[in-house]
């Protein structure tokens, strides 16, 4: 990180200026001089991360040259001000799999398997499934994004492959459904649902419409403005989604493979705003995962190996990486690698993996604590003696777990 490459390169000057006082301690200015070359010499240390100016807008560059040694553990106390924990109910139709995804808000709970999509209350109560995945009216066929509005009760879907629609489902009223057609008679790889009631969209593919993304109003009309990029080359990755919302920030994602620029941007009126831009190259490429007040969590992937392989009919590209997390603090400017690893310092006092734990809307953190593992701390705790450790709530809700309950979602507000 920047602090450290000053810290050390400070040190070695200030050692070699020590080691030739006897030579320069006669002569008060040339001992001066050195030190301020000295000094200077640190300052102008290459940073991973700087300011550029685009267009009179200030851009924040991340353009980490080598991989960092990463040192520091996340402790969920330094990340959340608040947090509750979630026992999600179990039953013969709420069943949850490994691979399932979820939306923790503040209304209620979303789980996103390959079969349907189930809604649970704040508490973990089941509700029902509001969704399955099928070829009736109602269900959807396959999954390309999709958007929560908890002010208007909806989860909206954009299916994959599906040309001009969105399908909407209702929060309270499983009765009420709605499909509305988009602007574009294209597939949609990207939806979010902004502050002025409006649909922020993402068609795909990109070369065969006429907004690189816009707005639309439920109704079906275009919004108070569109969004067009001056250049669309590379804004597409699959059936990916090409958006990613903290707020009111939105982004441009090219596909990795090509390892161009990812940049960040924020609306303002009907202009996009660079704010955050990360330099890529082919040997690295960057992930987003939030933004907060205070931090910027990132995922940064370094290519181990990358070759291209010549084949009957063609040539097939093996990528072979490694990720870390990194974080921004953008008070101080620090960006620091760290393991990829959350010390769970205020309920379960558990280390949990990273694909244990996600960032979400900007704003969240909901980490999934599968009960097998919980279970098993409990038993070397008690082994151990030391099942008074944990938060009393942690013991209270393990002891009423058993090994088919569905796991137990811990969601905190990101400082």
């Amino acid at each position: 990180v920047p602090e450290l490459s000053w810290e050390v390169s400070y040190w070695q000057n200030l050692f070699i200026i020590f080691s030739l006082e006897n030579n320069f301690m006669k002569n008060g200015w040339s001992f001066l001089m050195i030190l301020i070359v000295g000094l200077m010499s640190c300052a102008k240390q290459d940073s991973f991360v700087r300011q550029e100016d685009w267009d009179g807008e200030l851009v924040t560059v991340f353009d980490v040259t080598e991989e960092q040694e990463a040192t520091d553990t996340l402790k969920l106390s330094e990340l959340v001000k608040s947090f509750r924990v979630v026992p999600l109910e179990t039953s013969d139709e709420s069943l949850i799999s490994g691979r399932a995804r979820y939306y923790a808000g503040d209304s209620c709970i979303l789980v996103f398997q390959e079969n349907q999509i189930s809604l649970f209350d704040t508490e973990g109560r089941f509700v029902r499934v509001i969704a399955r995945q099928g070829r009736a009216p109602m269900e959807y066929y396959g999954m390309s994004d999709y958007a929560v509005d908890e002010k208007d009760n909806m989860l909206y879907i954009v299916e994959r492959y599906a040309e001009g629609g969105i399908k909407g489902y209702h929060l309270k009223d499983s009765a009420y459904f709605k499909k509305i057609e988009t602007l574009e008679r294209a597939g949609h790889a990207g939806i979010a649902c902004l502050e002025n009631g409006n649909f922020l969209l993402v068609p795909y593919p990109y070369n065969k419409v006429k907004y690189a993304f816009y707005q639309q109003t439920p109704e079906g009309e275009l919004g108070e403005y569109a969004l067009c990029h001056s250049s669309r080359t590379g804004i597409h990755i699959g059936s990916r989604p090409l958006l990613f919302s903290a707020g009111d920030v939105y982004r441009y994602r090219s596909d990795e493979h090509d390892f161009s620029d990812d940049t960040i941007f924020r609306i303002r009126g009907n202009e996009l705003i660079p704010v955050w831009l990360f330099k890529r190259t082919n040997l690295r490429h960057y992930r987003a995962d939030a933004e907060t007040p205070d931090w910027l969590f990132l995922t940064v992937s370094f290519v181990q190996r990358h070759e291209k392989i010549e084949m009957e009919g063609g040539t097939s590209e093996r990528i072979e990486s490694i990720s870390h997390a990194y974080t921004y603090h953008k008070k101080t400017g620090k960006l620091t690698a760290v393991c990829s690893f959350l010390k769970d310092d205020l309920w379960a006092h558990a280390t949990w993996r990273s694909f244990n734990w996600h960032f979400q809307e900007g704003h969240k953190l909901c980490v999934v604590c599968p009960v097998a593992d919980l279970l098993h701390m409990a038993e070397v705790r008690r082994q151990q003696g030391t099942l008074s450790v944990p938060a009393p709530e942690w013991n209270e809700v393990v002891g009423r777990l058993t090994e088919e309950d569905n796991p137990v979602l811990l969601i905190g507000d990101l400082k």
